[in-house]
């Protein structure tokens, strides 16, 4: 064994840390940009399995509010008072909207609380079935529900828009994951070899030093893999967080243990 980082001159060791440290920098901006890039995919502000299924996959999700309709627990347990005549209206608002001359808002907003020419004016309107019918549980509010009227309120068009429509999540182009791969494998590739090389020249036992190369390679081949293997099968897309928090784990303990071994000289952490 030969810990050449310890012996290394102050300002060696200064500057080396230094770089470490904006990798580290770098590795929490890439995190940032990673939630705030691929975490709107679904237009919820937070990183979800549906954003990364979405990003590499494609997502084809059904409004929430109609999965909530066919949900057979949903409707024994909450949905007890909905009559037949609402659970039409819900439905067809839902599958097509309603049209308002004039409008310039689409068809499932324009249906929410508007009707539609030619319709009665005692008609129900989903605002109202929903505003009888869910919003005991579904307000912010509200004492019903467990809870759930602070997740999924219902209220006010503005709530409800959220839950109404169906969703289509295209996964990127194959010309920008191509792209993208070419830089990222590239860059983390060579991070990765460096960081196992620096890792060789301390003190640290070679069976850490060997677990540690194993989950940044292979933590970045994971990630790799799952990206393009997503297209042709979506599970695969699991293997995306999973290479990423390995290589994650690798990246941050392997860190530590440089900085450690760089500047206590002194200490005894293997053989």
């Amino acid at each position: 064994m030969n810990p050449l980082l310890c012996r290394l001159p102050i300002l060696a060791k200064i500057g080396l840390s230094s770089v470490l440290l904006v990798m580290v920098i770098g590795y929490v901006a890439s995190l940032a940009h990673l939630k705030s890039h691929v975490g709107r995919k679904d237009d919820d502000p937070e990183l979800t399995w549906t954003d990364i299924v979405g990003t590499y996959a494609g997502v084809e999700r059904p409004s929430p509010l109609l999965v909530a309709l066919d949900d057979p627990r949903h409707r024994e347990k909450w949905a007890t008072g909905l009559t037949p005549p609402e659970e039409k209206v819900l439905r067809d608002w839902l599958a097509r909207g309603a049209t308002v001359s004039g409008g310039g808002r689409d068809p499932v907003e324009s249906g929410y609380d508007a009707h539609a020419p030619g319709m009665p004016e005692d008609a129900l309107l989903p605002a109202d079935i929903l505003e009888t019918r869910c919003v005991r549980c579904h307000a912010t509010e509200a004492t019903e529900g467990d809870g759930v009227g602070a997740r999924i309120p219902l209220r006010r068009w503005p709530e409800v828009r959220k839950f109404a429509y169906a969703k289509t999540l295209n996964p990127i182009s194959k010309e920008i994951l191509t792209i993208s791969t070419h830089t990222h494998a590239l860059s983390l590739g060579i991070m990765a070899m460096a960081y196992v090389l620096l890792l060789t020249a301390t003190r640290w036992p070679r069976g850490l030093i060997g677990f540690l190369g194993f989950a940044l390679g292979f933590g970045l081949l994971l990630d790799f893999v799952g990206m393009w293997w997503a297209r042709s099968w979506t599970p695969a897309a699991a293997l995306v967080p999973v290479g990423g928090a390995l290589f994650g784990l690798g990246f941050g303990l392997a860190t530590l243990l440089l900085l450690l071994d760089l500047w206590r000289p002194s200490a005894r952490v293997g053989s």
